[in-house]
């Protein structure tokens, strides 16, 4: 896969330090200083350009869902296929190895039953891990929340003290969920990414890099 500088979103700030990052969904995006020259920031991604391609090519691929027979899902780290049960109540549920959709005589939405049963089954395990790692790291949240998010896993909101996770950790591995609960908590230590935020990190989670790595390599279910 070849990048292209014009490919890139440049996002202007008022920062001291140039930034690039690479979404779930595969975009790019660069923050930048206000006052930097483009040249500069040109430069600054071909530095980056051969591990920004090397990410890219191992990155998992977009899912594509017909919601058929058989279909092959992700769920809490395992791999479960499709069993499609016409005539029932709609609804979905999990059964070892097994997605059980139901579905009405008179036709359903498969994709959003699907979404209602993995969101739920995430709430229950955010409510676990969240509530063990507040009390690990000695911090409290002031709630959660699970919605559909593109390009994040989880975020931190600093003044409410609210937090909210993707449902695409649905499909995860309890310890890559873990991961992200810790991460998102640490924010209310530490607002930014720096050396005291990872040295907090790695104090309470000693294997995160390798749970984060898990994590972005992972089969995707939702996007």
């Amino acid at each position: 896969m070849t990048v292209r500088f014009s490919d890139i979103r440049i996002d202007r700030k008022k920062v001291r330090r140039m930034y690039l990052k690479i979404h779930r969904d595969g975009s790019v995006s660069m923050t930048v200083p206000a006052q930097a020259g483009q040249e500069t920031v040109r430069l600054f991604f071909e530095e980056k350009k051969t591990w920004v391609e090397e990410t890219l090519r191992h990155m998992p691929a977009q899912p594509h869902h017909t919601y058929v027979q058989g279909e092959k899902h992700f769920f809490m780290g395992r791999t479960v296929f499709l069993e499609c049960i016409q005539g029932s109540p709609e609804g979905c549920r999990i059964d070892g190895e097994r997605a059980c959709l139901m579905i009405p005589a008179e036709g359903g939405d498969p994709r959003r039953l699907m979404i209602d049963c993995w969101k739920k089954a995430l709430e229950r395990q955010l409510q676990d891990s969240v509530r063990y790692w507040e009390a690990a790291a000695g911090v409290r949240a002031a709630g959660f929340s699970v919605k559909e998010m593109k390009t994040r896993w989880g975020t931190c909101h600093l003044r409410t003290g609210k937090l909210c996770f993707a449902l695409e950790l649905a499909s995860k591995p309890v310890l890559c969920i873990e991961y992200v609960v810790l991460h998102e908590l640490t924010h209310l230590l530490e607002a930014g990414h720096t050396p005291r935020f990872r040295a907090i990190m790695s104090y309470y989670m000693p294997d995160w890099k390798e749970r984060k790595k898990i994590l972005n390599e992972s089969p995707r279910e939702f996007m």
